[in-house]
């Protein structure tokens, strides 16, 4: 890696990485809360509606109960994945501001490896996705950014831009 010191696109693109990094961290985290939480809500339309007829009170109860404690979790991790995606799109910013010998893409794929390429693209839609507040819309978010990456979008690059506005 270059000297981060001496180009302030190095110094950007060290921040930008770590914001990404910080952004996956913070989404599987969101992930383990509101997995069991939709999994358990799933549990009591079941239990209440299922084939089988309805549930007994005391597994409903359970699986109430594991729902709010999973969503009561999910509340401040999804606060601060909120807060990541906002650093990181600062962070994109300020690499793609920044003045350096290279472009801002040419620093990055000059001084990392692919694996964390990966992640920085990976960020990227995960950045334009949208997520909500709640488990079940968390999920949904994480669904449109795998439909996302799927059918990538015709623009090139690892460093996140605002999606063009439609005319």
């Amino acid at each position: 890696m270059n000297d981060v010191a001496a180009d302030p696109a190095m110094e950007a693109a060290v921040k930008y990485v770590s914001a990404c990094e910080e952004v996956l961290a913070v989404a599987n985290a969101c992930l383990e809360a509101a997995n069991p939480a939709v999994a358990a809500r799933r549990q009591i339309a079941e239990c209440q509606n299922g084939p089988q007829g309805p549930g007994t009170p005391i597994a409903i109860r359970n699986f109430t109960r594991m729902a709010e404690e999973k969503e009561e979790e999910f509340a401040p991790r999804y606060a601060g994945f909120e807060e990541s995606r906002a650093r990181a799109r600062e962070a994109a910013a300020q690499l793609l501001a920044a003045k350096g010998q290279y472009d801002a893409e040419m620093v990055l794929m000059l001084n990392f490896e692919e694996g964390v390429l990966d992640n920085v693209a990976t960020v990227k839609v995960i950045l334009r996705a949208s997520y909500g507040p709640t488990p079940a819309r968390f999920i949904q978010g994480v669904k449109e950014t795998n439909e996302l990456l799927e059918d990538p979008s015709p623009e090139a690059g690892n460093i996140y831009t605002p999606a063009p506005r439609p005319s």
